[in-house]
């Protein structure tokens, strides 16, 4: 699959659901929400993000953190 189709950022969204670690977890719903912005899953990227942080005991990690281009 290339980045420029359409369902590319689905796919990332569904990896970061099952990366092994949390960085890989991280880095991938971060390229949905830098590379995909306007995509449907983009959203959903930034909450499970937010997840992360908060899962990990850092539940203000994102704020100040700009989640877009």
């Amino acid at each position: 699959m290339r980045p420029a189709d359409s369902t590319f950022a689905q796919v990332l969204y569904a990896q970061g659901l099952v990366a092994p670690t949390v960085a890989d977890a991280r880095q991938r719903l971060q390229r949905v929400v830098t590379e995909y912005p306007l995509s449907t899953w983009a959203d959903d990227a930034v909450v499970r993000l937010g997840q992360l942080e908060y899962a990990n005991g850092d539940p203000v990690a994102l704020n100040g953190k700009q989640m877009s281009p």
